[in-house]
């Protein structure tokens, strides 16, 4: 049986994808003589199990609607023998910051059941994604700092993190990845943008007032998360004091090298 055996669930999908891709795990990890595999399909445990025998890590890139999904996978991973469980997480620091909404409430619960089964877990906090739409709904002013890692990059700090300890914070069983690669506001990125293309995003600017009333006024949460996620931005809940971010000796590129490979159009 290879050293490592990583099994990534989702890895078709967005997030997925820039973990399956990342060199960091297809170059370093392979070369070692490890193997990764992709699972997907039905999630009936017996299924899994048979998918999961010989794994030592698992990755999940489930839909964030969709985080349930992971119980039958998790308790495959204890039936398999699977020593580490990476959630589908990749988002905001919940425990440094006061989120309240079900799908972090969901992200929470998974946590607990990867510990109840006796697994080791690692919870990425990477902050928010670097992919953007050429309207940008901003809450606040823009001028508050929140912490990101674009697609590829959060695929590298995750590839980075197994088997890294040095780069985990936490003890026993219970750990947390906390990487955001940048930390900008929403007006930097946007003038950086424009002065690197010569093309202006619009920016439609929403006061936290008026974002607070758009969320007591959905009936359901799920369908102003948006507006709960850029509220958290602008109240500064993007930014974790614990980022380790510098311990993955990943290269260090300016905005305006960032946004200069864009296409104009």
């Amino acid at each position: 049986m290879p050293a490592t055996t990583i099994a990534i669930v989702g890895a078709t999908g967005n997030i997925g994808n820039h973990i399956t891709n990342a060199k960091e795990l297809l170059g370093g990890f392979e070369k070692k003589g490890a193997e990764i595999v992709s699972v997907g399909g039905s999630y009936q445990v017996d299924s899994l199990v048979a998918a999961l025998h010989g794994v030592q890590v698992v990755i999940s890139a489930a839909s964030g609607f969709a985080l349930q999904d992971q119980l039958p996978i998790i308790e495959a991973s204890k039936r398999a023998g699977v020593k580490t469980f990476y959630p589908s997480e990749y988002g905001i620091d919940d425990q440094e910051h006061p989120l309240v909404h079900p799908v972090i409430d969901a992200k929470r619960s998974i946590r607990k059941a990867v510990l109840d089964a006796g697994l080791e877990l690692v919870v990425s906090f990477t902050g928010f994604f670097g992919e953007w739409s050429k309207t940008i709904p901003i809450i606040g002013n823009g001028n508050t700092k929140y912490g990101l890692a674009p697609l590829k990059q959060l695929g590298q700090v995750v590839a980075k993190s197994i088997g890294n300890p040095s780069v985990l914070q936490g003890s026993g069983k219970e750990y947390y990845l906390i990487a955001q690669v940048y930390e900008y506001t929403w007006n930097e990125i946007l003038d950086e943008h424009t002065r690197a293309t010569g093309i202006e995003w619009k920016r439609a600017y929403m006061s936290i007032e008026d974002a607070e009333k758009e969320i007591a006024a959905a009936s359901d949460p799920y369908s102003v998360f948006g507006t709960y996620l850029r509220l958290w931005m602008a109240k500064g809940y993007g930014v974790s004091k614990k980022n380790i971010a510098d311990r993955f000796q990943l290269p260090v590129v300016d905005l305006y090298t960032l946004f200069g490979g864009v296409t104009k159009k």
